[in-house]
């Protein structure tokens, strides 16, 4: 895991806004337990990408495992307009809309 963190620390060093390499450091940071600096990671790849639905929907689960529903459906739903045909978006967007009981 730190390994990946130090290749993506380097990544980011030559490429400050490589939208791949801040959402890939997204999850390897909440891999090691960081979730505050993972959504700031998410954050930034959202910032240098705003079309790029991956670090949405990685966003997004975060605020669902860390109870911010209503952050979360947010994410999804954006996600979903940029990637409609995406299961993975609208299965997570499900689920969240589940567990707020949102049958509409």
């Amino acid at each position: 895991l730190q390994g990946s963190i130090k290749h993506f620390d380097l990544a980011l060093a030559l490429e400050p806004t490589h939208r791949n390499a801040l959402n890939n450091m997204c999850h390897a940071v909440n891999a090691a337990g960081e979730t505050s600096l993972a959504m700031a990671f998410c954050s930034k790849a959202i910032t240098a990408d705003p079309a790029y639905a991956d670090p949405r929907l990685t966003l997004g689960h975060l605020y669902f495992t860390t109870g911010r529903m209503n952050d979360a459906l947010e994410q999804f739903n954006t996600a979903s307009r940029i990637q409609p045909s995406s299961g993975q978006i609208l299965t997570n967007f499900g689920v969240a809309l589940h567990d707020l009981k949102r049958f509409e």
